[in-house]
């Protein structure tokens, strides 16, 4: 069961790291996972952390927006469009759309390790995770699912479907 002895932490995004390219990343990571994921088994410690920071500054960024706004966030759809008339600055609307899909792809991503069938601790993963990104979606947990399943939704999906994380 491969898993550095380290102990795992969220890390900072640097901010010379635009928005298009974590989307870049994180669109990659699902090809390579799909095509390679269990030859790289050794590199996942690292794939794991880069995601799970990617979401975590991705949510952090979108709460502290906000608490800024006092709106409520729009539910997270691959298809919607956002173009309400109260958004001030369509740069700002695009740059928290891009956000919203970082956060959105990057579960999704974090799913897909979990879905991938080989031995790995992911332990170490699970209560930071739940802390960073999981945790602070659960009050709108109901609000996202109307129309089709969320990132959210699909992972806990998964892990309900293996017994080793339920």
């Amino acid at each position: 069961i491969p898993s550095s002895g380290s102990t795992f932490a969220i890390r900072s995004v640097p901010a010379s790291v635009a928005d298009k390219q974590q989307v870049g990343f994180l669109n990659l990571l699902g090809d390579v996972l799909k095509n390679l994921g269990a030859r790289l088994i050794l590199r996942w410690d690292d794939l794991i952390t880069a995601t799970a920071s990617l979401v975590a500054h991705a949510q952090s960024r979108l709460d502290s927006s906000k608490e800024g706004r006092d709106r409520p966030e729009q539910p997270e759809d691959d298809e919607q469009e956002d173009d309400s008339p109260d958004d001030v600055d369509d740069a700002a609307s695009g740059s928290q759309k891009t956000v919203r899909q970082i956060r959105q792809l990057g579960l999704k991503r974090y799913a897909e390790f979990f879905r991938n069938p080989v031995s790995f601790d992911f332990t170490q993963y699970i209560a930071v995770s739940f802390q960073a990104f999981i945790s602070p979606r659960l009050a709108t947990l109901d609000q996202e699912n109307t129309q089709a399943p969320s990132a959210p939704l699909e992972l806990f999906y998964v892990w309900a479907s293996r017994k080793e994380y339920v």
